[in-house]
């Protein structure tokens, strides 16, 4: 009854609605730190990784000074790139992503400011993406750190909102043995939701869900930055990192197929 109460409709409107007050709690914070709306997605992806990594997870708050937490960060969100075995050319752009948090003044001199951030991420992003698994979480904070900027909507960037992306997986009736391709995949929230129906299509079959994760979901992405964050995305719900791709759809996308 417990398990399916935490997994149920309501149980998850609830969750969603406070991680909602918290996403607007933190991109407020975040502004008061002059860490910039572009920075502040790359941010919270990187600290979620980091998080993953238990030997940062039990030692971030050990560190002296702030400097030492932001190079912590950094090393731990290097070290889980390689570890996922990443290409190099692709680790690059995502160690290029996250390379301002040595630099930026809050992070490398606030200690305080630091550790209270991961911990409110720990306690409010981290146990919500472990409660509600297959829900596109960095795409949601995404769009709220822009929704006070308009620089990517000038770009013509609109991520597709996650319950459209949920429709689709419906209405094409995505199941264990469909292939995806996502040719313009944003953050992933569509293979996201995708993956989310396979998944349970392929029910407790292990073997089934691997090969899911790995070898049939699969995205470009032209923006760098946004590509970054996808990347991200999928580390963060299991494999299939390898299998996104930063490109022109309409050129290099030819090519994948």
């Amino acid at each position: 009854y417990f398990d399916e109460f935490i997994k149920s409709d309501v149980k998850f409107r609830q969750d969603y609605e406070s991680l909602l007050d918290y996403s607007r709690t933190l991109n407020n914070t975040l502004q008061a730190n002059k860490i910039t709306e572009a920075e502040r997605g790359y941010l919270i992806s990187g600290v979620l990784i980091a998080l993953q990594n238990l030997a940062f997870l039990q030692s971030y708050k050990k560190h002296l000074t702030a400097k030492q937490v932001a190079e912590a960060l950094l090393t731990t969100i290097t070290s889980e790139f390689e570890d996922a075995k990443l290409p190099e050319d692709r680790r690059k752009v995502l160690e290029n992503a996250f390379s301002f948090i040595k630099h930026q003044p809050s992070l490398t001199g606030d200690k305080d400011f630091v550790i209270s951030m991961i911990d409110g991420i720990n306690e409010n992003i981290n146990s919500f993406m472990r409660t509600h698994q297959y829900y596109d979480t960095i795409g949601q904070f995404y769009v709220e750190f822009l929704r006070y900027a308009n620089n990517d909507k000038g770009l013509g960037i609109v991520l597709t909102p996650f319950h459209i992306a949920e429709i689709f997986a419906e209405l094409t009736e995505a199941n264990k043995d469909s292939v995806v391709y996502d040719n313009c995949c944003g953050t992933g929230g569509l293979l996201i939701a995708m993956m989310k129906a396979m998944i349970q299509d392929a029910g407790a079959n292990a073997e089934i869900q691997k090969r899911i994760k790995s070898s049939q979901l699969f995205g470009i992405e032209f923006q760098p930055k946004i590509y970054a964050l996808a990347v991200c995305n999928m580390i963060l719900h299991g494999d299939g990192k390898t299998n996104i791709f930063r490109g022109d759809c309409f050129v290099d996308g030819a090519n994948l197929c």
